[in-house]
Order: structure tokens, then sequence, then C-alpha cells
């Protein structure tokens, strides 16, 4: 029996290994291989072995059962991203799981630490004679005062915007008029 045309026609998978001096090309969906010292010879040889394969299988009426080649580029593609995907999620797990334990405790830590310092601040102004304090005191008082133009511009960025343009007191004076 001579052999179709369609089944010469199909392209399966070929890995190349390169042992010693001889390449070793793979068919690995029809389980053949074929070897030689040029790379164009052992194609040649795995081509016959397909050709074997092919011409056995129809002498025993058995073309059906050929075994089609894989689509690689869309199955190969889909399993890549399948593996990727849940490499990229036991990541994600990892990490959101690591985030979550160091997150909740640096609020605590930032909190202790806070209130030591705070502690060590008052120990130390109550060992302070009084004078000391008085100056401290003035000098605070002193800078707060130097900075108040300052706050009150900034306090503009934080003033809830209104929605009359109009202030209160000459929408009042306006209703008063009339």
């Amino acid at each position: 029996m001579e052999m179709n045309d369609s089944l010469k026609e199909l392209q399966y998978e070929v890995l190349i290994k390169k042992k010693r001096d001889k390449y070793i090309l793979i068919a690995p969906e029809l389980a053949l291989s074929a070897e030689h010292k040029s790379l164009d010879q052992a194609y040649s040889n795995l081509e016959l072995e397909i050709d074997k394969y092919f011409q056995r299988m129809i002498e025993l009426d058995c073309q059906d059962k050929i075994i089609k080649p894989h689509s690689n580029t869309t199955q190969k593609w889909i399993n890549d991203l399948l593996l990727f995907s849940s490499k990229l999620l036991i990541v994600l797990f990892i990490v959101g799981a690591a985030s979550v334990y160091f997150l909740q405790s640096i609020p605590a830590k930032v909190i202790n630490q806070s209130l030591n310092a705070l502690d060590l601040l008052v120990r130390e102004i109550n060992q302070m004679p009084e004078d000391q304090k008085e100056r401290i005191k003035t000098r605070l008082k002193k800078a707060i005062n130097e900075i108040q133009p300052f706050v009150a511009e900034l306090g503009v960025l934080f003033d809830r915007p209104r929605l009359n343009k109009e202030p209160s007191d000459q929408r009042n004076e306006k209703k008063g008029k009339k």
C-alpha cells in the first residue's frame, strides 16, 4: 500500500541531542529516533523511520491509529501559561502572607518605640531643674509663634471645600439687605 500524502505533511516535534560526535534526533510523539554524525543525515534517517512507521501501520490497516502531532504552539502556550499562573499564585500567596505578618508587627513596634521614647523624655524632663524647664518652654513658645503663619497657610490644604464660593458672612449680609 502507498502512503497517503496527508501523512507526509504531518509535522512532529523533533528533539535534537548531541552525544560525543553524533546527533540523535527523537520524535517523542511517535517514540522514534535516529542518529548520525551529520545533522542532515540524522534528519534523513528520522524521516525514513517515520515513513517505515507509517507503512507498517498502513499494512496492519491501522492508519486511523496513527498519532497526529499536537498543535505544539497552542498547547505548549496554554501549558506554559498554566504553569506560570500557578507559580505566580504561589509566589503571591507567600508574599501576601509574609506582608500581612510584617505589616501587623510594624505598627506595634512603632508604637512601642514611640512610647519608650516618650517615657524617656518624661523622665528626662522630670529630672531637669525648674529654670531649665522654663528656658525650654520659652524656646518652644517662640518656635511655635514663628512657624504659626506657615501652619496657617498649610491649613488651607486641609480645609473642606465649600459648595458655595461665597463666605457665609457675605450671604448673610445680602439676605439682610433684601
